[in-house]
């Protein structure tokens, strides 16, 4: 019989967060206030591109964050993109299976 997964975020449930850009840390700091709201537990948060220079890491210094490319000069959406474009084969390299191999861990991703 297949296990049925649910969509919703359980009390105790292991959560990795995975985004394509950490720019403020804003939007993923809400996304861990509400996932710690509905009792979830924070494994990490991951994310393909950190902007340095915003500063998002600050809001996210209690939680392990890992970022596979750091832009350290402001940037623009178009440098961004272009980065994201030649990064895509590293990109679709990462295995989160160490993230999600408990059947109480989930990855939430953002793009």
């Amino acid at each position: 019989m297949e296990k049925k997964r649910s969509k919703s975020i359980l009390p105790g449930e292991k959560i990795v967060i995975v985004d394509d850009v950490i720019a403020t840390g804003g939007t993923l700091k809400a996304i861990v206030d509400l996932i710690k709201k509905l009792g979830g537990k924070m494994a990490g948060i991951s994310g393909f591109i950190e902007l340095k220079d915003l500063k998002g890491r600050e809001k996210l210094r209690d939680y392990k964050l890992h970022s596979l490319i750091k832009l350290i000069k402001p940037v623009t959406a178009k440098e961004v993109l272009e980065t994201f474009a030649k990064n895509i084969k590293k990109i679709k390299k990462i295995d989160l299976r160490n993230f999600t191999q408990s059947s109480n861990r989930k990855a939430l991703f953002l793009f």
